[in-house]
């Protein structure tokens, strides 16, 4: 279900509430409210076994949310929907 968190635009499957919430589960290990850390994202991928390829992929969107290495899922899950 992560990984399709990535494709937001051409899935049904999530409402903007569900993605929120998922990523607001990993945002609770750092001190910036509505921020994850893109490494922490990389490393969620590749441990769910997504090649290093697809990590890049998927995570280059995130690149322009970027600060300080954190990303700003706030934006991201706006953006997307």
């Amino acid at each position: 279900d992560f990984l399709n968190i990535f494709n937001l635009k051409s899935s049904k499957e999530f409402n903007e509430v569900d993605v929120k919430n998922s990523f607001r589960l990993l945002s609770k290990e750092y001190e910036r409210e509505g921020w994850i850390k893109l490494d922490r994202v990389k490393e969620i991928l590749t441990e769910m076994g997504v090649t290093d390829m697809e990590v890049v992929q998927l995570t280059t969107q995130l690149n322009a949310l970027t600060e300080d290495g954190y990303f700003n899922f706030e934006e991201f899950v706006k953006d997307a929907f």
